[in-house]
């Protein structure tokens, strides 16, 4: 189970288990096309939540800066969106010769006065070659 609240001063191990997640479901989000490509990871109630809005988005943001090969990069966006607030973060620059990086939506809310929680989570590779007609990268 991926919880915040265990894993604040792990956050690698919290992204771990959401890749692990991510990588095994074939759902789409709601909303979402498989023309988008975005996969569905499955969030429990209750596991992604905390006091700390930015707590919820950390394990996204773990990319190494001082990589010395390829070029590492990330862009973070958050948006307010109909119930909350929604963020997309975007990485790049991995060297694989097939997928060059990925990207992240997810939805969060705020409940009980001042905690936060995420409750949608998808994610996408972005890829160094286009995409076959399956969807996948080439």
């Amino acid at each position: 189970m991926c919880d915040v609240k265990k894993n604040a001063a792990r956050p690698a191990a919290w992204l771990a288990c959401a890749l692990l997640a991510a990588a095994t479901a074939p759902a789409l989000a709601q909303g979402d096309s498989a023309a988008d490509g975005f996969r569905q990871v499955r969030v429990a109630p209750g596991t992604a939540e905390s006091a700390d809005f930015m707590e919820l988005i950390r394990p996204f943001l773990m990319i190494d800066p001082l990589q010395r090969e390829g070029s590492p990069s990330l862009d973070l966006t958050i948006r307010r969106s109909d119930s909350g607030y929604r963020f997309d973060v975007t990485t790049g620059g991995a060297l694989d010769d097939s997928i060059s990086g990925q990207h992240y939506r997810g939805d969060i809310i705020r409940y009980e006065g001042d905690r936060w929680l995420l409750i949608d989570l998808s994610v996408r590779d972005i890829c160094a070659r286009g995409r076959s007609e399956s969807g996948r990268c080439k």
